[in-house]
């Protein structure tokens, strides 16, 4: 049992207690934040899309200084972009681009965007085709939109093709002129390298192989690579007796004339 003095006290600290309780609840408005920190509203948002985070951070200053201090707003957009376009961040940071990412968003069904979206990342293929894992997704995505969804450009995208393994095979032939010595031990890594590039081309480009390659005139994109490489590489060094073969090719390689292809794509 407790004494009359004890129990008082304990009644005195128990009503103490509540009112402290209800002082701490009675702090906080129905809009305050307090109770959540900063950073676990962060995490919360990045569920949202970024519109509307832009329409929260409207509610009040604390949810618009939120979403300024963690760029919630880019973050957003760019997580949204790159499930269309994967790891196009990794390819802007490449080329040290700053990015708006919600103005890059809302270009996304831009002709023009597209097609500069699609030359940087197979551009930044072929420079870390030893270094990196293909863009693959990314480049396929691009390809498949510019040819399907914004009208018929096959041809523009088989021609970029042409374009970037004509600069890979330009580079190689100025590379090797400055060989010396070397010049098959450069010869032998340039050449590994060029066949990697030419086979991820092939895959990640497949729908001009799939349905634009078959219907036209045009040679598959390995006989291509292959074409190019003796046109620039083998066809101007005396010293490389050399054939290049390259795996998954779509047509024979015995039946392939390099030689009269050479005119038509130099």
């Amino acid at each position: 049992m407790f004494s009359k003095h004890s129990q008082k006290r304990r009644n005195t600290s128990l009503k103490n207690t509540r009112n402290n309780k209800r002082r701490r609840m009675n702090q906080y408005k129905s809009h305050d934040l307090s109770p959540l920190s900063h950073n676990s509203l962060s995490v919360i948002f990045l569920f949202l899309d970024g519109n509307e985070i832009i329409k929260i951070s409207k509610i009040n200053k604390e949810l618009s200084e939120i979403i300024r201090k963690y760029n919630l707003i880019n973050i957003a957009f760019k997580y949204k972009l790159e499930q269309t376009f994967p790891r196009i961040g990794e390819v802007k940071s490449y080329y040290n681009e700053k990015v708006i990412w919600k103005d890059l968003y809302n270009k996304k069904n831009n002709l023009n965007f597209n097609k500069q979206i699609l030359e940087q990342m197979l551009d930044y293929q072929c420079d870390m085709i030893m270094e990196k894992k293909p863009l693959v997704m990314g480049i396929y995505n691009a390809c498949f939109d510019i040819c399907v969804k914004r009208g018929e450009n096959s041809d523009f995208c088989y021609l970029l093709v042409i374009k970037i393994l004509k600069q890979q095979v330009i580079q190689i032939q100025q590379k090797l002129n400055n060989s010396g010595f070397n010049l098959m031990n450069d010869y032998k890594q340039e050449k590994k390298r060029y066949i990697k590039i030419a086979l991820w081309m092939f895959k990640t480009m497949m729908y001009l192989e799939r349905f634009f390659i078959p219907n036209t005139d045009n040679i598959s994109i390995i006989s291509l690579a292959r074409v190019l490489f003796h046109a620039y590489v083998i066809n101007n060094f005396p010293e490389i007796n050399d054939e290049i073969v390259i795996e998954n090719e779509t047509i024979n390689n015995e039946n392939l004339n390099i030689a009269a292809l050479i005119n038509q794509f130099t």
